[in-house]
């Protein structure tokens, strides 16, 4: 199952019509609960997404909408809308949802609320209070016009936030890693030196042994090892140059960006050495291998060269977490 999320913002005209159009049938597709949706979505949900008053999210399964959601900003934030689709109901995707837009709402929300017929609230009332939400009786509007009543539930956020991040970011941060646009391939373990400079820049080349040129146009993060210890920056392999020792160090030189002694060091029983060129630099403040640890509630080892993300869930679920810590999601 290839999951591809989109979150839909203030960033609203960035997003081609096909978008757009998706996200809204998803979500008045409950037209029949509740009428007049289409002309809410029209009338708030639309300018609300691009003023920035309120975030939506699209979620995709191998290419087919599955998934959407509405959100309403503020200290008392309002859920104003989840559409999952019937055969996606299983497969994790209300959780998603609900931890998207967890980590989605602004640091100063105090509150967190949503109003659902009662029948769906008895259904799946182990699912919302697992996130810390309480019944609190019937809610002031009543959205639908049949005999179902609808009740208002509410919860303080830190404690939804918390309660989210417990439960269902380690059953499902491996499946946010598999982003469209932010696709992370490939985990390189850099000293902290050396790390540094590439993540400013003033190093553009890294060495290895052995490296598999498949992985050209590839995207990768950069762990800064020990002391460090943390993700300091996105990069996109560019090229890979292979070529004896001697002749690497007189055309990239400046590009490894070391000592002549290290490197010869480094390469002196080698008959060949890669050289891999990053461009498409992004650094961004460190994320901790700690903090990945925390949120895992499991042990990260660090490749000591390099690793695949897809072959290895365990650093494909710290991947998904750092789209979420860096803001992509």
């Amino acid at each position: 199952m290839k999951i591809e999320i989109i979150k839909i913002d203030a960033n609203w005209g960035k997003f081609d019509e096909t978008i757009r159009r998706e996200h809204r049938e998803v979500v008045v597709e409950s037209e029949e609960l509740y009428p007049g949706i289409d002309l809410w979505y029209d009338r708030k949900v639309k300018p609300g997404l691009e003023k920035g008053e309120r975030v939506g999210y699209l979620v995709k399964s191998d290419g087919v909408p599955v998934g959407a959601a509405v959100a309403r900003q503020g200290e008392d934030a309002k859920i104003c809308a989840v559409r999952v689709t019937e055969p996606a109901i299983h497969n994790g995707i209300g959780k998603i949802i609900f931890l998207l837009l967890a980590h989605s709402l602004r640091h100063d929300t105090k509150r967190v609320h949503f109003t659902a017929p009662e029948t769906l609230w008895n259904l799946y009332k182990s699912f919302f209070e697992e996130m810390g939400f309480v019944n609190q009786g019937l809610a002031g509007v009543q959205y639908r016009l049949f005999d179902d009543p609808e009740i208002a539930a509410a919860v303080d956020f830190k404690s939804f936030k918390s309660a989210i991040y417990k439960k269902f970011l380690p059953l499902y941060a491996g499946l946010l890693a598999n982003l469209d646009g932010d696709k992370i391939d490939l985990i390189f373990s850099v000293k902290p030196e050396y790390a540094r400079r590439i993540a400013d820049r003033t190093k553009i080349m890294e060495l290895r042994r052995k490296f598999s040129t498949k992985w050209k146009g590839h995207y990768a993060l950069i762990y800064s090892s020990s002391p460090d210890q943390a993700f300091i920056a996105k990069v996109r392999v560019k090229d890979i140059i292979v070529d004896n020792p001697s002749a690497m160090w007189l055309g990239w030189s400046q590009a490894i960006g070391c000592k002549a002694e290290d490197y010869f060091n480094y390469t002196r029983d080698l008959s060949e050495v890669y050289g891999i060129v990053f461009d498409e630099v992004k650094q961004f403040d460190p994320i901790y291998r700690s903090t990945l640890e925390h949120l895992l509630n499991q042990a990260l080892v660090p490749p000591q060269s390099y690793c695949s993300v897809e072959n290895n869930p365990t650093w494909q679920s710290a991947v998904g977490i750092s789209h979420l810590l860096r803001g992509n999601i």
